[in-house]
């Protein structure tokens, strides 16, 4: 007769919990998207990125660091951001692009990392799927030479 009783005190505490978990993730998923929100749109103002492509970069999957070395190639080749996220789907490195665009990949980034250090502009951290997909982005064509 007793143990119904624990029972129904252990599962209203297990549904309790649940549901405090449940509300605190969903504020944290809030804070994070209002931080990457905020991000793209500082790096927008402070490179002169277009909103379009800024867009792009939070819903492509790859973390706002990979995104930000994209935007700054794809920015400076005046490419559409979809060309060079089809460019790394197809194997190539950033210095692969910067070579076909004729660019300086080391003074770009140079340049950049001014900007980021001037600004103290800091990148949002990446979520696993965001981790795990800039990781398995491998280089597989010309290998960055």
């Amino acid at each position: 007769m007793r143990k119904r009783p624990v029972f129904l005190m252990f599962l209203a505490l297990f549904l309790f919990s649940t549901a405090l978990y449940a509300e605190k993730t969903a504020q944290v998923s809030a804070d994070a998207k209002e931080k990457r929100d905020a991000f793209y749109l500082l790096i927008q103002q402070e490179f002169h990125f277009t909103k379009s492509d800024c867009d792009i970069a939070k819903k492509s999957g790859y973390s706002p660091y990979y995104c930000f070395k994209l935007l700054c190639i794809a920015h400076e080749a005046k490419k559409p951001l979809t060309e060079l996220i089809s460019m790394v789907r197809n194997g190539d490195s950033w210095m692969d692009m910067c070579q076909d665009f004729n660019i300086d990949y080391g003074a770009l980034m140079d340049s950049a990392n001014k900007v980021i250090i001037e600004n103290n502009i800091l990148f949002p951290v990446p979520t696993p799927s965001e981790a795990k997909k800039d990781v398995s982005t491998g280089v597989r064509k010309r290998g960055g030479k």
